[in-house]
């Protein structure tokens, strides 16, 4: 804790992106929507006020998809769809092995997830 403490000593900004970092943490981990979306707002806020651009990206991610990431709060958490789709995709890796032409292998890989 004394090496943290010396950190922030030296690099304020440093400082920041430790609390902005935790801030999200909080938020993202909450248990509903409903505790989650001020949590968020609070930290989208916070973000704009301290203008650190390492967090400019990741706040323009959260704003853009704001809503779906409030959904995927409130579902149970599975990703067995995702883990289907990825081994769907790897078996046609294998299938189409030798394939030259990409955009004729993306299309198929699209045709099948549809």
């Amino acid at each position: 804790m004394e090496r943290l403490a010396l950190m922030f000593e030296i690099a304020p900004r440093l400082a920041d992106a430790y609390r902005l970092k935790n801030e999200f943490l909080d938020g993202i981990r909450s248990k509903s929507s409903v505790e989650g979306k001020p949590k968020l707002i609070d930290w989208l806020g916070t973000v704009e006020a301290m203008d650190l651009p390492e967090f400019s990206d990741c706040a323009k991610a959260y704003r853009n998809w704001f809503h779906e990431i409030l959904n995927s709060m409130d579902v149970p958490w599975s990703n067995g769809f995702i883990e289907g789709c990825n081994n769907k995709t790897k078996v046609l890796k294998r299938v189409c092995f030798g394939m030259r032409n990409f955009s004729n292998f993306r299309r198929r890989i699209l045709f099948c997830h549809a």
